[in-house]
């Protein structure tokens, strides 16, 4: 059997070597960011309690875009003038 001696401070595991150090001020983790559609980001301010105009003017938007996202109708215009779900979509997605 051969024993190879430990020589000089390099070797990681050798008795009386000063253990390894993590740094003071380690990277912060990456952030992970989530871009939620209009029609989501209306819904999530609703659940906390915020009136249509509030969400219309945090959002950027029109009242009635608001409604359409969470799909409130206010059938002013009468009989046969709501929305189609593709028409919903459309002002839902591209703002």
């Amino acid at each position: 059997m051969f024993i190879t001696p430990v020589t000089g401070s390099s070797s990681a595991g050798a008795i009386g070597s000063t253990p390894a150090v993590a740094p003071a001020n380690p990277a912060p983790a990456p952030q992970d960011n989530v871009k939620l559609s209009l029609s989501a980001q209306a819904q999530a301010l609703q659940s906390q309690g915020l009136s249509i105009n509030e969400i219309a003017q945090q959002l950027g938007v029109t009242v009635q875009v608001v409604d359409q996202c969470l799909g409130i109708v206010n059938n002013t215009a009468g009989a046969g003038s709501y929305p189609t779900p593709s028409e919903v979509n459309q002002s839902c997605s591209g703002v």
